[in-house]
């Protein structure tokens, strides 16, 4: 399985968010997706997601950067 699925830190951001571009139209209240970040994302990166985001009017978009909070369920 591993072979053909990648997990979402693999994927890049801009992808999360056409993925999400394309499936809001048939979606009825609103559809929303959190990206994970390495802990190296830069405040830059962060600004161009968001900036990304609202260009294709998305209606909901959360972020989580690796190493956020010191006891995290799971090390992305």
């Amino acid at each position: 399985m591993r072979e053909l699925l990648r997990t979402s830190t693999e994927i890049h951001p801009n992808d999360h968010l056409l993925m999400v571009a394309t499936l809001q139209p048939v979606v009825d209240e609103s559809i929303s997706k959190t990206i994970n970040l390495s802990q190296e994302a830069t405040v830059a990166e962060v600004e161009q997601i968001y900036m990304q985001a609202y260009s294709l009017n998305l209606k909901g978009m959360t972020m989580y950067r690796d190493g956020t909070f010191r006891f995290q369920p799971r090390k992305l």
